[in-house]
């Protein structure tokens, strides 16, 4: 599945494992099943699953995909902290974390318009990436305004951030254990407007 979008610079990494991720999740039942029994499928964006050693591909959809948007992403140096009856402690495991923020817009089996907002995660050594949002947290019967993406961030990241350092924008980490460093980060501003029709209100601290 090629970029949707082209209206912003790409960050400084390979973006179609977000593309492929997010076209698979809209468009096929049981993705999550269905990309991890082979490689080939999911590059070729045929999910194709294995049953008693047999080949099937896969012809049931659930949408026709009508857009993806990179609206924002971000790169982290993150300390993971161990947790202790309820405490953190100084153990703990470190490495590089690539997020993003992206929207997407479909066409279901019934014929309605709807849009869909992702969460995604990825280490830079692999091209997987992963979300952690319900689907059905997610769906919208229109374009999604700005209130709609900082509402579902602000919701995701549980309420980790505050006005001053709002969430995925400032804070490093996803759950309370986390900390680290923000090593670049972006947020896609022609792309964001192209979306929601608004211009967005948030960056991150490199000013981006």
């Amino acid at each position: 599945m090629q970029a949707a979008d082209s209206a912003d610079p790409m960050p400084p990494f390979d973006v179609s494992g977000i593309y492929r991720e997010v076209y698979g999740q809209v468009r096929y039942p049981g993705w999550g099943f269905t990309k991890s029994t082979t490689q080939d499928s999911m590059l070729a964006g045929l999910p194709i699953f294995f049953v008693m050693s047999r080949r099937f591909r896969v012809s049931d959809t659930l949408a026709h995909v009508n857009g993806i948007y990179l609206l924002a992403w971000k790169v982290e140096h993150i300390n993971s902290y161990f947790a202790r009856n309820g405490e953190s402690n100084i153990d703990s495991a470190s490495g590089d974390v690539r997020r993003s923020l992206v929207a997407a817009s479909y066409t279901d089996t019934n014929g309605l318009h709807l849009w869909r907002l992702f969460l995604l995660a990825s280490a830079p050594t692999t091209d997987s990436w992963k979300s952690w949002t319900f689907a059905k947290r997610t769906v919208f019967d229109h374009p999604v305004l700005n209130a709609d993406v900082y509402t579902y961030v602000d919701r995701e990241f549980h309420h980790l951030g505050t006005s001053a350092c709002p969430a995925f924008f400032c804070v490093v980490g996803a759950v309370r254990y986390q900390v680290g460093t923000l090593l670049d980060a972006a947020v896609r501003v022609n792309t964001w407007k192209a979306v929601t029709g608004e211009a967005p209100t948030l960056f991150f601290p490199n000013g981006k």
